[in-house]
């Protein structure tokens, strides 16, 4: 559960703003204490649904003021912004507190999974645009994608952004707008996709250093 404590980076993408992550200990006792009932008393195939139930669960909890307060420590907000932070924050609970009743729509499940990638919960959200990715609208996929990108799955992302763009020709659905975004995502998904690869390759040269000077001892 790495979103628990993922790291903040700063939009790239208009209309994906970034507010602080909820505190481990709101989520994490009350999720493994339903998992683990649920483990025990519920079919394999209800499993994935009961995981996002339980992660949803406590966080859907905390109040929108404390989580307002939190996101505002550091940040330079005008009242517009912080209004409209606080709004969203407020309608992210709402929708989770619908989310574990199973009231929640389709289209207010997509609106839950883009709130939840601005609240740097990126692996959630993956998950809710996972399960239905069949039948997501462009906007969707573009923000699955961006998603996808911070949670340092930029390979994922660009072959997304790439059949977008080519899309893009023949979709009216997707106006100048959302072509301006898919771009701006293709950018720093490339971007980060070649940072991703630098480092990979970094980590493989390491350990093969370490295997080569562990070997020399043993010879010696």
């Amino acid at each position: 559960m790495s979103f628990f404590n993922s790291s903040f980076e700063k939009t790239m993408s208009k209309g994906l703003t970034t507010v602080q992550p909820v505190e481990v200990e709101y989520v994490l006792i009350p999720a493994m204490l339903i998992l683990i009932i649920s483990f025990l008393f519920y079919p394999a195939q209800y499993f994935k649904y009961i995981l996002i139930g339980a992660i949803l669960l406590p966080l859907s909890q905390k109040p929108a003021q404390a989580q307002l307060d939190k996101m505002k420590e550091g940040k330079n907000l005008t009242k517009e912004q912080l209004k409209k932070e606080k709004e969203e924050i407020e309608l992210l609970n709402k929708l989770m507190t619908k989310h574990k009743k199973g009231l929640v729509s389709k289209k207010e499940k997509m609106k839950m999974a883009e709130l939840l990638t601005k609240n740097e919960n990126d692996e959630m959200a993956n998950m809710i645009y996972s399960e239905n990715k069949n039948v997501l609208s462009p906007k969707d996929r573009s923000n699955y994608a961006y998603s996808l990108i911070k949670e340092k799955k930029a390979a994922e992302a660009i072959q997304i952004l790439s059949e977008l763009q080519l899309e893009s020709e023949t979709n009216s659905k997707i106006d100048d707008e959302l072509k301006k975004i898919i771009r701006q995502n293709m950018l720093l998904a490339l971007k980060k996709d070649k940072q991703q690869k630098e480092e990979k390759k970094k980590e493989e040269e390491e350990k093969k250093k370490q295997e080569q000077q562990k070997n020399k001892k043993g010879g010696s």
